[in-house]
C-alpha cells in the first residue's frame, strides 16, 4: 500500500490522493448511495443494487451485501485451504464467481470471470451437467438491458449466485476425479 501511495504521488503528484478522498470518494458514494433505478444501475451486477431494485432500503441493502461477502470470504477461504483436494483450477473458477458476488460496486462489463468460469468448468468435466443453463448464464450480460428495463428489477446478481450454486452442484454430481 505504501509502495503505490509513494508511486502514485511521485507519478501523478500527491495532490492526487487529496483530490481521492475530497471529490472522487464522495461521488462515488453518491453514486452507490443514490435511489433504484438510475440509468447506470441497468449495468449494475450486485447483490447491493438488486436489492435496491426490491425497494429495499440504503442499510438492508448494505447488510445483505455485507452478508454475501463475508460467506463469500469463508467459502473461499475454505476452499483454498491447505490441504484441499479440490484441483486448482476448480478452485480458480469457483474463486472468480466468489469475487464478483462479493463486490458491491460491479457492472455486467466486469462479468468476464463468468466466462473464465464456465470455460473453466467445460474443459475439466466433459460431461458436465446442464449445458444450457451454463449457455444462458454465459450469455446473461447480453440480454440483462431488457429484462432489467422491463421488469425494473435488477437480477443479474442472482444470476452470479445461480451459476454458483450449478458449479457445486456440478461438482457433487460429477464422477470426474478433480484433485490436485
Amino acid at each position: 500500500t505504501v509502495l503505490i501511495i509513494l508511486a502514485t504521488g511521485i507519478v501523478f503528484g500527491f495532490d492526487t490522493w487529496t483530490m481521492f478522498f475530497t471529490q472522487t470518494q464522495p461521488l462515488m458514494r453518491e453514486i452507490m448511495d443514490a435511489p433504484f433505478m438510475q440509468p447506470y444501475q441497468i449495468n449494475a451486477a450486485t447483490i447491493f443494487v438488486s436489492m435496491r431494485s426490491f425497494g429495499m432500503g440504503l442499510e438492508q441493502s448494505y447488510f445483505i451485501q455485507g452478508l454475501f461477502a463475508v460467506a463469500c470470504i469463508v467459502y473461499g477461504m475454505w476452499i483454498w485451504r491447505k490441504g484441499s483436494n479440490m484441483d486448482h483450477r476448480i478452485r480458480v473458477a469457483i474463486s472468480c464467481v466468489l469475487v464478483l458476488l462479493s463486490t458491491p460496486y460491479g457492472y455486467t462489463y466486469d462479468l468476464i470471470p463468468l466466462s473464465v468460469a464456465i470455460g473453466i468448468f467445460y474443459a475439466l468435466l466433459p460431461r458436465l451437467k446442464l449445458p444450457l443453463l451454463f449457455a444462458l448464464i454465459w450469455l446473461s450480460p447480453a440480454f440483462n438491458h431488457t429484462i432489467v428495463l422491463k421488469s425494473a428489477i435488477n437480477h443479474v446478481a442472482f444470476i452470479t449466485l445461480a451459476l454458483l450454486g450449478l458449479m457445486i452442484w456440478s461438482l457433487k454430481k460429477s464422477d470426474t476425479i478433480l484433485a490436485d
